[in-house]
């Protein structure tokens, strides 16, 4: 099949890219089809604008999966058998993906990863201008948004809250992010915003992420047209927001465009994030490279370009921090993906504490 045979799947985001697997003999003879849904070991696929089904995996497929990320996931492209009349499509390819956004399973203490969406262009991140912004959590959501292929976009919700309708968060976020879509967005003022076609044209495919009670629910619905999604308040207590959504979905978008909803999020831990933090805090280990020493630990060793970036105003403590936290995460994570890591670390922690033994002792023989 070429993808110049299927307008549909065209503009579901089908092109040069997952064709080429085509060359494969077997693979040429089945039919590709997209996840919108899943539950459980079962898949919702979808080939037609009227045409969706369930779908499982093959016993081949799920025998070769060495984690979570072999599976499919909503957003994938999937290659099918569906014969005529039978109640399940069966699933025997995963296409390779353009995009993925992921982090670390939620609640287990081994290196496997949770797949978010897949074959993404853009990332809306929905954070809301309510008692509970935070602009570390945005330091979160953009390290994993920029180590995904997709572009991320801000977006800041309940505008109407403040006097000046999020005018001056707007102006530092553009600081703190530069050269990302920042945007304001009150709930009865959508249709007034005009950036949604730039993002959610024929065959392009966002996804929305944020907190819970932040407005994803409410902003999907209207981007689909109809509503979808059942919405709840926040906690009045907090500013906090109750989960919502409970599970991932793609649907199709008043702009001809795709979109994927996703579970509130009160965990986004770090994985092999590294490209990302470079990617958001190049400033930083720019300076980091300055230092006079390769082990500088930066607490105060002669030399340090990174405390003489604190004192310079150059970088603010604040994010600082950020980094420091975010690149202990995905060191953590690496080290359980990779046994060879967690010795180096250890030589080094121990390198650095006879350093110090000696500092001490020489200390109390000047006294």
């Amino acid at each position: 099949m070429s993808f110049n045979d299927n307008d549909f799947l065209s503009r579901q985001g089908w092109d040069e890219f997952f064709e080429s697997i085509f060359k494969d003999p077997f693979l040429s003879t089945l039919t590709p089809a997209r996840v919108i849904g899943e539950e459980r070991e079962l898949y919702r696929l979808q080939t037609q604008p009227d045409q969706s089904f369930w779908g499982a995996i093959t016993g081949k497929l799920q025998h070769r999966a060495r984690g979570r990320a072999d599976y499919p996931a909503v957003g994938d492209w999937v290659l099918i058998d569906h014969p005529p009349g039978a109640d399940r499509a069966v699933i025997h390819a995963v296409c390779p993906r353009k995009t993925v956004m992921q982090r670390q399973q939620v609640a287990s203490t081994a290196a496997d990863v949770q797949i978010i969406a897949s074959n993404i262009d853009t990332i809306f991140i929905a954070t809301s201008l309510n008692d509970d912004f935070n602009v570390r959590r945005l330091h979160r959501y953009m390290t994993v948004a920029f180590s995904s292929g997709a572009r991320p976009v801000i977006l800041l919700t309940k505008a109407d809250l403040l006097s000046d309708g999020g005018a001056s968060v707007i102006t530092e976020v553009h600081a703190e992010f530069p050269g990302t879509g920042v945007y304001t967005l009150s709930m009865n003022d959508f249709a007034q915003a005009r950036f949604f076609e730039k993002y959610l044209g024929p065959g392009q495919t966002v996804v929305v992420v944020g907190s819970s009670g932040v407005g994803k629910s409410t902003l999907v619905n209207y981007l689909i047209g109809h509503e979808v999604l059942k919405t709840q308040g926040i906690r009045e207590d907090d500013s906090k927001g109750r989960h919502t959504t409970t599970s991932r979905g793609l649907f199709p978008t008043r702009f001809e465009g795709w979109i994927i909803d996703t579970p509130g999020m009160r965990e986004l831990s770090m994985v092999d994030h590294e490209e990302g933090l470079h990617a958001q805090f190049s400033e930083i280990e720019e300076l980091i490279g300055q230092c006079r020493f390769s082990d500088c630990q930066h607490h105060g060793e002669p030399g340090c370009a990174i405390q003489r970036g604190l004192d310079e105003g150059l970088i603010s403590p604040d994010r600082w921090a950020s980094y420091l936290k975010l690149a202990a995460e995905i060191r953590h994570a690496l080290r359980k993906q990779d046994r060879s890591l967690y010795a180096e670390d250890r030589k080094l922690w121990k390198k650095l504490t006879l350093a110090g033994r000696a500092r001490g002792e020489n200390k109390r023989r000047i006294k």
